[in-house]
């Protein structure tokens, strides 16, 4: 096997036990909903659900412009680098201190980008 496929092998697994974390909570959660369960078991099957669609959208986002091909190879504004990488992060155990006093509209090209967040 070539470098470049084992290279996207290694990725494509890590993205799918990144993402299987999430929607399997989701699943329990909708499962937990459909069965005869009292009110707050319902409450806190809700809960789940939203804290793990929330946290997927944000992997999602983030290995988005991490790993994608933004059109035409644009740049990638600071500010959006930083929101996606500090959203990747917000529910885990490691804090992210990446100041946000980038000025407005500030781009990195998106090479930089993309190295920056996989260094993340």
């Amino acid at each position: 096997m070539d470098y470049a496929m084992r290279i996207a092998a290694l990725l494509c697994s890590r993205l799918c036990h990144d993402l299987i974390g999430a929607v399997a909570a989701i699943a329990n959660g909708v499962e937990l909903v459909h069965e005869d369960a009292g009110a707050d078991t319902r409450e806190q099957a809700l809960g789940l659900i939203a804290f793990s669609a929330e946290e997927l959208s944000r992997r999602i986002q983030f290995y988005r412009l991490a790993f994608g091909a933004p059109g035409g190879g644009a740049d990638i504004e600071i500010k959006e680098a930083r929101r996606v990488a500090v959203g990747l992060l917000a529910a885990g155990k490691v804090a992210l201190d990446w100041p946000a006093t980038e000025a407005a509209g500030q781009l990195l090209p998106s090479v930089a980008a993309k190295l920056v967040l996989n260094l993340i």
